[in-house]
């Protein structure tokens, strides 16, 4: 795929496999952490966490630990145990999930191959699939056009039963892959990455991987009415694009989600003061559903799923959209336009209207970089959501933690409504008087968009880019909500018989 960054092609092109037997040329890496007690390893204080490890291994690994004083607390350990080598990575100390905890182990072992040179490496871990992960995620570079890294041309998960897992290897595979996508999506530079280009790349990827995708242009944006995304993208030198996605799955059920896709946000007329150079970041809602839309291309998912993207740039021009305008939406209802640089809910509110409309689905998530007052909130270890549904929201919750994406709910109260309503239209994007407010404000307009459906969205503000949630700190774009997605399109207890 040649529109996409190098991390893309290599993975797309690494052999992942299954293997019952240690390879005297491969690195082979395993999780370890401080013994609980001297009893947990008698006369030893690590604990290696691999269940399969032949004995004359383990004693063997053992003595050389023993030998050079390792403690298994912060640095990885490289050592070669009856001539087998090892790289011996501690698991993270903080409060974590233990997938989260593995995760980590991957990313700390990558961090070590970037100054090695490697050809085969060997996951001998417990839970080595959540190692796998990590690595993956630790591999990736966010830098544009970067020199690709020594890395390994072939990984493999040590396990007895090679066949056991083979399934589960092509998931994990698919994922991560997914991911890479959502990611390479995210760090491209805005002057590359405008709503048209999005849009060839995504039917590119498509094509690829039979994924049934609409386009719909400008004029069929007219057509369609979507007032509101227009005026988000009328100030801007490229035209906007909707992307319309589906795979079918095991079930009936129907979930739908929508991304918010803003390639570049100036703020429009009420011009941004500050950290302008991280809007880029904007569309990562819209690289989320994306992403989950290329996993589910490869795997089936149980519900039923439609991705639906809105892209376009907030830009100031002479014909950008002005504070005071009133525009109508898709749904016919007419919006007065407070502040330009309240785009997000604008694009979204087109978006989920068209989407109870069109598809009527039995669940509809939207997720957006929307607003600042969930960052402060939360700052970057954990996003925020909203819903009209308690089953809806369970399921969100149970979802993130098999994910191990940190999720918080938070209220629409009451008194928000009262707040959405306008003296010159039937609503106002923003509340002028109470901005300290506008993650729960922005959550109220929505609703009124999301039509009779169960409804979620997802403010993915703090943790898009530069996250810092356990498990998951990366530079750059990091497709936070993609794994989340993922479970909750598979949650069985959501699906409609």
């Amino acid at each position: 795929m040649t529109s996409m960054s190098p991390n893309y092609s290599y993975l797309e092109q690494l052999p992942v496999q299954a293997v019952s037997a240690f390879s005297p040329d491969a690195l082979h890496v395993l999780g370890c952490q401080p013994a609980a007690t001297l009893s947990d390893t008698g006369d030893r204080d690590v604990q290696l966490l691999a269940t399969d490890l032949p004995a004359n291994i383990i004693t063997a690994l053992q003595s050389e630990i023993k030998a050079c004083g390792w403690q298994a607390k912060r640095d990885s350990l490289h050592v070669v145990a009856d001539g087998v080598r090892f790289l011996l990575v501690p698991t993270n100390t903080r409060t974590t999930s233990t997938t989260q905890a593995f995760r980590q182990v991957g990313l700390q072992a990558a961090h070590r191959l970037s100054k090695m040179s490697i050809a085969k490496l060997t996951i001998c871990s417990n839970a080595a699939l959540a190692v796998f992960d990590g690595l993956i995620m630790g591999l990736y570079k966010h830098k544009f056009n970067a020199k690709p890294l020594r890395l390994p041309a072939e990984i493999a998960i040590f396990t007895p039963k090679p066949s056991s897992i083979a399934a589960a290897i092509h998931k994990h595979r698919a994922l991560a892959l997914a991911i890479t996508y959502a990611r390479s999506l995210q760090d491209l530079p805005p002057n590359y990455l405008h709503a048209p280009r999005l849009a060839s790349i995504v039917q590119e990827i498509s094509t690829k991987h039979n994924l049934a995708c609409e386009v719909h242009d400008q004029e069929q944006l007219q057509k369609l009415g979507m007032g509101a995304l227009l005026a988000v993208a009328q100030g801007a030198q490229h035209e906007p694009r909707m992307l319309a996605l589906k795979v079918q799955g095991k079930s009936k059920r129907l979930v739908v989600l929508v991304g918010k896709g803003i390639t570049f946000d100036t703020g429009g007329m009420d011009l941004k003061r500050r950290d302008m150079e991280e809007m880029k970041y904007d569309m990562s809602g819209a690289a989320a559903v994306l992403g989950a839309m290329h996993y589910f291309a490869q795997v089936q998912p149980d519900a039923t799923v439609v991705g639906i993207v809105g892209a376009a740039e907030n830009a100031i021009s002479s014909q950008a959209t002005r504070p005071s305008d009133i525009i109508t939406a898709y749904n016919g209802k007419s919006i007065e336009i407070l502040d330009t640089d309240a785009e997000g809910r604008l694009l979204l509110a087109d978006l989920l209207a068209y989407a109870a409309k069109v598809y009527q689905p039995d669940l509809l998530v939207n997720i957006a970089t929307l607003t600042g007052s969930v960052a402060y909130a939360l700052g970057r270890v954990g996003a925020g959501f909203y819903s009209n549904s308690e089953s809806a929201a369970e399921l969100l919750l149970r979802a993130s933690a098999r994910a191990g994406e940190p999720f918080c709910q938070l209220p629409i109260w009451d008194e928000v409504q009262e707040m959405v309503a306008s003296k010159h239209a039937d609503w106002v994007n923003i509340d002028a008087t109470h901005t300290e407010s506008d993650g729960m404000f922005a959550a109220g307009f929505l609703h009124k968009f999301s039509a009779a459906c169960e409804w979620l969205h997802l403010d993915i503000a703090g943790t898009a880019s530069d996250c810092r949630a356990t498990g998951f700190p990366s530079k750059g774009g990091c497709a936070y909500g993609l794994r989340t997605f993922v479970e909750l399109c598979a949650d069985s207890t959501g699906i409609v018989a």
